[in-house]
């Protein structure tokens, strides 16, 4: 999840999932004081960034069933929550975790705020009832919401090879920071720390890269735009929880070069833009960004930020059966955030129309999200200055 506004205090939405499982009943009084003790510490605390964070806390405990003792809706506040959990009572029978984070994942969908940074702390045994149905698909399902899973064995059982496996395969990675034990000397310090931490609040995004490669840009400086994403794309954290980026390719012909799902790793991302040909003809914009929004970020993460990041050389082409002005609009009314970055000579003589072009795509203010050079040559060197890379948005990417 993205943590994105510098001069505002960080939203943290945390999940406590407590084995309530007959293998648990000697822990089920610690897990509840390990939830009302992280809570107590939160008050107050800033993040490393010297940002203050505002936190609210939901609890469900979980056996065969699950009971949701605390949705974040009902947070009111770290006494009303240790008092709510106080008299929580022991459940017994078997452990079905799967139920537990699908339940979990729900309250996310239907409460969490899109801005807030979402983590589950799973306090666990490790061992799962032999009926439970498929863990890894349910958590998988949280992490694509935007969730990191903090998992805590619940006693020294849980160390073992087998039940760390488990564990390891569930937290969020990587493992030495997310998979404790709550027997562990210092585990509420351990896991404020992680809380706490820049690394838990780099942000999350979905980038969209829309390129024109039309006739005007020609083959050489399409090589100079493809060399430039590349150096961008070393720039975040990519990974199937983390930063996802797709592109679009665009002259009279629109192509879905790879969506948002196709690639996790940095290596695979830069291959396939090396690997783009050329492809000249006309400039049809409102297309490729109709594409955009209605194909590419149609399968996006809900409640990650959606950027779309459009690169060409000139104005649309009059011939376009997509009106510009009507397909960002479409984009806009998606929530998707637009860069606009132009290249023009600053001698052309339509330079004037395509600026305004430009600040139709772009998402307001137009100083934060337009930009405008006047040479291919000039492109690597604005690494620092796009918008979604500056450190007065996005700080720690």
């Amino acid at each position: 999840m993205t943590c994105t506004l510098v001069d505002e205090d960080c939203g943290l939405e945390l999940a406590f999932l407590i084995d309530s499982s007959e293998s648990a009943k000697d822990n089920h009084a610690q897990e509840k004081r390990f939830a009302s003790d992280v809570m107590d510490r939160l008050q107050g605390l800033r993040l490393q960034t010297g940002r203050g964070l505002s936190s609210r806390a939901a609890l469900l405990q979980y056996s065969s069933h699950v009971i949701i003792e605390q949705t974040f809706k009902q947070w009111r506040g770290t006494q009303d929550f240790k008092a709510r959990i106080a008299p929580i009572t022991y459940i017994g029978h078997g452990t079905y975790t799967t139920y537990a984070i699908t339940n979990l994942t729900r309250i996310y969908l239907e409460e969490s705020d899109t801005s807030s940074i979402k983590v589950a702390i799973l306090l666990f045994d490790g061992i799962s009832h032999p009926r439970n149905p498929d863990i890894f698909s349910a958590v998988a399902d949280a992490k694509n919401q935007g969730v990191r899973f903090f998992t805590i064995g619940i006693t020294p059982e849980a160390n073992e090879p087998a039940n760390v496996a488990q564990l390891r395969l569930i937290a969020s990675s990587p493992a030495s920071r997310y998979l404790h034990n709550l027997q562990d000397r210092g585990i509420v310090d351990k896991v404020i720390k992680e809380i706490v931490s820049k690394s838990l609040f780099k942000p999350v995004v979905q980038i969209l890269w829309v390129l024109s490669g039309s006739e005007s840009v020609g083959p050489e400086n399409f090589e100079i735009i493809k060399d430039f994403v590349n150096a961008l794309v070393d720039r975040v954290t990519v990974g199937r929880n983390a930063t996802r980026i797709g592109l679009v390719l665009y002259s009279l012909e629109v192509r879905l070069v790879f969506n948002l799902a196709r690639y996790v790793t940095k290596q695979d991302i830069k291959q396939a833009i090396r690997n783009i040909p050329y492809m000249g003809e006309g400039t049809y914009t409102g297309t490729a960004i109709r594409k955009a929004t209605q194909e590419a970020f149609y399968s996006s993460r809900v409640g990650v930020s959606k950027v779309a990041i459009v690169i060409t050389d000139g104005q649309t082409d009059k011939r376009e059966p997509v009106k510009l002005d009507i397909a960002v609009r479409e984009a806009h009314a998606a929530n998707i955030e637009m860069f606009a970055l132009g290249i023009v000579n600053t001698s052309d003589p339509t330079q004037a129309e395509f600026l305004r072009e430009l600040n139709l795509i772009a998402s307001d203010p137009d100083s934060e999200h337009m930009f405008l050079i006047d040479d291919f040559n000039t492109l690597p060197g604005r690494n620092s200055s796009v918008g979604i890379y500056r450190d007065k948005k996005y700080k720690s990417m």
